[in-house]
């Protein structure tokens, strides 16, 4: 988790954010999201599937998202482009930090305060390296 990358400009902007923070601000962003989800001790979110093979065809997947030590069935929607030699899936979906038993960041009494409910999105790329066989190249 200590590699995310936190206020990307170009998600901002899908997101329509239209302010840039510091990079002072990205860094205290950043430290206090690593404090709030304790990836001292918690250092990795999974998402695991033992099926994507629906995802071809325009289905849902189940997953188990594993974060701060808890486990959470969730159906996904993946988009795949199924390229020469490479495989693109692209989705996003929400979750709520409650439900992993992250208490979301909140400073001066509240009057500043993280959203419960997240929206994420991801992005992941596989090519082959070998006869039929696909590698994540991120």
């Amino acid at each position: 988790l200590a590699s995310l990358v936190v206020d990307n400009p170009q998600l901002r902007a899908e997101g329509g954010f239209t302010t840039t923070p510091s990079e002072k601000d990205i860094k205290g962003t950043t430290r206090n999201m690593l404090k709030s989800i304790d990836a001292d001790n918690f250092p990795y979110a999974r998402v695991q599937s033992q099926n994507c093979l629906p995802a071809l065809g325009g289905e849902e997947i189940g997953v188990v998202i594993s974060l701060h030590g808890v486990k959470q069935n969730l159906q996904l929607a993946i988009d795949v482009d199924q390229l020469e030699r490479e495989l693109l899936l692209k989705g996003n979906f929400s979750l709520r930090q409650s439900d992993f038993g992250i208490e979301p960041f909140s400073i001066m009494g509240g009057l500043l305060r993280v959203e419960d409910q997240l929206e994420l999105s991801f992005e992941i790329a596989l090519t082959e390296v070998g006869q039929n066989r696909l590698t994540n190249t991120n």
